[in-house]
């Protein structure tokens, strides 16, 4: 996504967007990998063996987590879509 014509500032919202689609992902797990990571970039490039290892994540949220990072171009579209109709 380093191409893509955004600020990092709107490339952060679409790695919080996408990883709030995430099934069983919510705020407050959101939260704490943000500052465990400080970035939600950075928390999209670790593998989820390494969050649950660390224990942010459980063993079926590291699997789904892996599984939805081939999610991320969508999620790029459609909040890219959301945000030319002025929803944030």
């Amino acid at each position: 996504m380093e191409k893509d014509g955004m600020n990092k500032p709107e490339r952060e919202h679409v790695y919080l967007y996408w990883l709030l689609q995430l099934p069983a992902m919510g705020a407050v797990t959101a939260g704490r990998l943000l500052n465990r990571f400080g970035s939600f970039a950075a928390v999209y490039n670790m593998e989820g063996t390494r969050l649950c290892r660390e224990g942010l994540l459980k063993p079926s949220q590291a699997a789904a987590f892996e599984k939805h990072k081939e999610r991320l171009a969508a999620a790029a579209r459609q909040y890219e879509a959301l945000s030319r109709r002025g929803i944030r």
